[in-house]
């Protein structure tokens, strides 16, 4: 503990390179804290008579800036305690300011729901936006300075394009509930929002929202994972964008992997000081290294935690693995037990690739320790991480903060890149499956990613997935994902594991998007195992609604969504464009699937690599498949085929009338002779039309030859006998 209840802490701020911590109060005062010794360095009067709301070092270490309720922002160098630049521009308390990583904008947020975005050359508001009615929660600045994030009382939470101020994405309808801290992580690809629900959930949960893709720009939802009893008060992430701190009302600290979701720490206070009183966390901020943790209390506590020395009271991935696998089974057994009791979290604890003691498992085909690992957890808990967060070695060692490392903004970026769903044409996230009869109760969770791709001749063939020893200095290791590695080790005893720890809803819900990258390898290469997993998995409860009678005649209704959040805002807007007479009120279930982006288009998705599978007939029939089946009929194929029928209809009609028009014409004819009465002119009009109809034909093969590759497309003997006739 840093700091007494009389200072009161408020915001706190870790320098770059975490020796030095910031710390602003109830009173006005800033506080310099050394981080190696505990010891305080400097205090003086920043906002007199006015709280600090929040206060941050510059990228470069040699400044802070605070922002408070005297309506002021104002940088300071911390070393001589004197200001630089007082920045005037908003009329009431300023309750979130931020700088880009180069330094070279800031945007803060006001109680009047006003954006300033500042030029931190001039000190002077290069917009200002009225973004809110009602107080801004928060806002954030993207890494790069284009965007700006805000979340605001009135529930709105947008994106907007920095240079014209114009809102460019709205994630209202993939968030449902106020936005109490909105953050872009180092790498600016994802967003992570905590959300105020407590009207929702009697001030019992709060969940941290992981809601913008910034590669694709879409806002889905990615997931979000429920953090603390109670209220989550803030977030941070760390430097690689691979770990994010939570801190909450009920007095926990949590690490969480950020591409799973799983939790991989968890602060033990009450050993050193007792649990923390009731009130909980206000503010928390992780090193950009991810080695220490500060946090101010709401009694005024500034306490500091050292993370890297809790990882070491588990052993890490590979330590681990190897020792369980050097004894027999029934040892391994009796060692794990203890272990995971005194350890609850150890089957999340990564090694420096990344990679935790589960992964290293499937990959040296140890089907015993996978199946140890995967049924000490018990079912209906999602603790279980089947992916993790890819380690990029050029951003391991030597960093000092992202604005100054050559090259640690593209290798996170790649890093994310590596791990992310590899699909082309994303419009939605999430697969409502409807809205079945309220009887119908089922249980699953959602899932994360690797890119492995096959064909039927590859079939039995390990996948092309690099292992961390292979990669070379300065490279992204390949993303560490669980079904990846035990495809790539051909080993269907694994697999089956852990696809019954999935079924048996023991992963996170963000290892679902993995589960949907990897099910198409999984039914080309083990089609009974596809089959039993997707006829096994049940839908996601997402709760029940009343429904006009006229529309639950209909059946099972399936829609795509960004967000499973927010369902009943959607099926409420249907309902309302539905302009047939509604009818009594009944009762039915909406469910989700599981699954997420499994409704993607393009070559080489989870529908077409299944149709190419030898798994059984009866896999389509699962709810699952079903659903996606009739989303995509619906959505996109119904259309599609019932308008390429018209057009080739419509050819058979003009080619039918210009054969009977042609077989009328006298073939010695000149054109110019043909040309001179009117059925020779509709003759000349058929033949440019059936040549246009030629030329989309011919079209329509090219996109298709170019999707599939000229190999794959010219190994049937059909497709090359069409473009042979196109000549």
């Amino acid at each position: 503990m840093l700091m007494d209840e009389k200072g009161g802490a408020k915001a706190v701020d870790f320098s770059s390179d975490g020796h030095l911590v910031v710390c602003g109060n109830v009173r006005g005062e800033l506080s310099i804290w050394s981080v190696e010794n505990y010891g305080h360095m400097k205090t003086w009067m920043a906002h007199k008579r006015s709280a600090i709301t929040c206060v941050k070092f510059s990228h470069d270490g040699k400044s802070v800036y605070s922002c408070g309720e005297d309506c002021k922002v104002i940088f300071w160098d911390w070393q001589t305690m004197s200001q630089q630049a007082m920045l005037s521009g908003h009329g009431t308390a300023v309750v979130s300011v931020e700088m880009s990583l180069d330094g070279s904008a800031m945007v803060s947020g006001d109680r009047e729901g006003i954006i300033i975005l500042w030029n931190t050359m001039s000190h002077e508001p290069d917009k200002i936006i009225a973004a809110h009615e009602g107080a801004v929660l928060g806002c954030s600045i993207s890494p790069d300075g284009s965007m700006i994030a805000s979340s605001g009382e009135d529930e709105h939470i947008s994106i907007r394009d920095s240079a014209t101020g114009k809102e460019i994405l709205s994630l209202d309808d993939a968030l449902d509930g106020k936005g109490l801290s909105i953050k872009f992580s180092f790498d600016g690809t994802r967003l992570q929002e905590i959300l105020s629900l407590d009207d929702a959930l009697d001030g019992k949960g709060l969940s941290i929202k992981f809601s913008f893709d910034g590669m694709r720009l879409q806002g889905c939802l990615v997931f979000d994972i429920p953090a603390h009893e109670g209220k989550v008060l803030d977030c941070s992430w760390s430097g690689d964008s691979r770990q994010l701190l939570s801190v909450g009302a009920d007095g926990r600290v949590r690490l969480w992997d950020s591409a799973s979701g799983a939790e991989i720490c968890a602060a033990n206070f009450a050993e050193g000081l007792g649990d923390i009183e009731t009130g909980g966390f206000l503010r928390g901020d992780i090193s950009l290294k991810g080695a220490t943790m500060v946090g101010c209390t709401s009694k005024g506590h500034l306490i500091l935690w050292d993370i890297h020395k809790e990882f070491l009271r588990c052993p890490e991935g590979q330590m681990l693995y190897q020792l369980l696998a050097s004894m027999p089974l029934s040892k391994a057994k009796e060692m794990y037990a203890p272990l995971q009791a005194a350890c609850p979290l150890i089957m999340n604890v990564q090694d420096s690739q990344g990679w935790t003691v589960l992964m290293h498992a499937v990959a040296d085909s140890n089907s015993e320790i996978t199946k140890l690992i995967t049924s000490s957890l018990k079912p209906k808990q999602p603790v279980l991480g089947l992916t993790a967060s890819p380690v990029s070695l050029s951003s391991s060692h030597g960093w000092t903060h992202p604005g100054h490392q050559q090259g640690v903004g593209e290798a996170s970026f790649a890093s994310f890149q590596a791990s992310g769903p590899p699909f082309k044409d994303s419009t939605l996230s999430w697969l409502l499956a409807g809205l079945w009869p309220s009887s119908r109760h089922n249980q699953v969770a959602p899932y994360p990613v690797s890119e492995v791709s096959s064909s039927k001749k590859d079939r039995g063939k390990k996948a092309a997935v690099q292992s961390p020893a292979a990669t070379t200095k300065g490279a992204v290791l390949i993303g560490p994902n669980a079904l990846a590695i035990a495809l790539n080790a051909a080993n269907p005893d694994c697999i089956s594991s852990l696809l019954d720890a999935i079924l048996e809803e023991k992963v996170t819900s963000g290892s679902y998007a993995a589960v949907t990258a990897s099910i198409p390898e999984i039914a080309l290469r083990y089609p009974d195992l596809c089959h039993r997993f997707l006829t096994g998995l049940p839908l996601l409860d997402l709760g029940e609604m009343e429904i006009p009678s006229s529309i639950a005649s209909q059946g099972t209704i399936v829609r795509g969504s960004t967000s499973y959040t927010s369902y009943k805002e959607m099926w409420h807007e249907a309902l309302e464009l539905d302009t047939v007479p509604k009818g009594a009120m009944v009762v039915m279930q909406a469910s989700m699937i599981p699954l997420p982006y499994a409704t993607d288009l393009g070559n080489g998705t989870f529908l077409q690599k299944l149709l190419e599978s030898d798994v059984p007939v009866q896999t389509y029939s699962s709810d699952t498949v079903r659903a996606i089946i009739d989303y995509k009929w619906k959505k996109f194929a119904k259309r599609k085929i019932y308008t390429k029928a018209l057009v080739y209809l419509s050819f058979i009609a003009v080619f039918t009338a210009f054969a009977i028009l042609f077989a009328a014409d006298d073939p010695y004819l000149s054109l110019e002779e043909i040309a001179s009465d009117s059925q020779g002119q509709a003759s000349i009009a058929l033949s440019v039309i059936i040549f246009c109809f030629g030329l989309y034909y011919l079209a329509l093969e090219m996109m298709q030859m170019m999707e599939l590759g000229p190999s794959m497309y010219c190994s049937s003997f059909w497709n090359a006998l069409d473009v042979v006739s196109y000549w």
